[in-house]
């Protein structure tokens, strides 16, 4: 069923595409700099919303976690090796649950916080030629560019840096 989803939404995208006719985006004039701290910017952001959901996840989440944990460790204690499997597994099962409601937190913090108008790929494209574009082909790329932000920002700070890190070093090589 998922492959047949996705066939249909690759389809009504080319038909869309078909019918719109959009005209290709050109990226702006920038440079590496200029990029560093668009990434820092968001680098900077991803941190605070990541410690913002650890507060948040700490709050309602962390009581029942340490419970397991509590419960674990006695069953570690007394070497009751019978229950400490399905402890094992509810605590897994916990951990698991509170990383999916992390991601799915963090994109939709990701994606209020490109809603206000901090975004990754906007400012790397010409603004004139922008502008000069048909209405539709502008929403659907700022759609398109929230979702990305969003996704990114939900990543969190280490992916960002790892990006930055890559510039860095093709920054590095290509100087020499």
């Amino acid at each position: 069923m998922k492959n047949l989803s996705t066939l249909i939404l690759i389809f009504v995208s080319l038909a869309v595409s078909a019918i719109l006719e959009p005209q290709g985006l050109r990226f702006g004039l920038f440079d590496v700099a200029s990029v560093f701290k668009l990434l820092t910017v968001l680098f900077l952001i991803a941190l605070f919303q990541e410690r913002a959901m650890d507060v948040f996840l700490t709050i309602f989440r962390a009581p029942q976690s340490e419970k397991l944990q509590r419960k674990r460790d006695n069953l570690v204690a007394k070497d009751n090796e019978d229950k400490l499997k399905d402890a094992d597994e509810a605590l897994n099962k916990y951990k698991t649950a509170t990383r999916n409601i992390a991601m799915r937190f963090g994109f939709v913090i990701g994606v209020i916080i490109s809603l206000v108008g901090i975004r990754a790929l906007e400012p790397l494209v010409d603004a004139a030629q922008f502008q000069a574009l048909d209405s539709i082909q502008q929403k659907i790329f700022r759609v398109v560019d929230i979702l990305i932000t969003g996704g990114l920002l939900a990543g969190g700070g280490d992916g960002i840096h790892k990006i930055t890190e890559l510039l860095r070093d093709y920054r590095n090589k290509t100087s020499d």
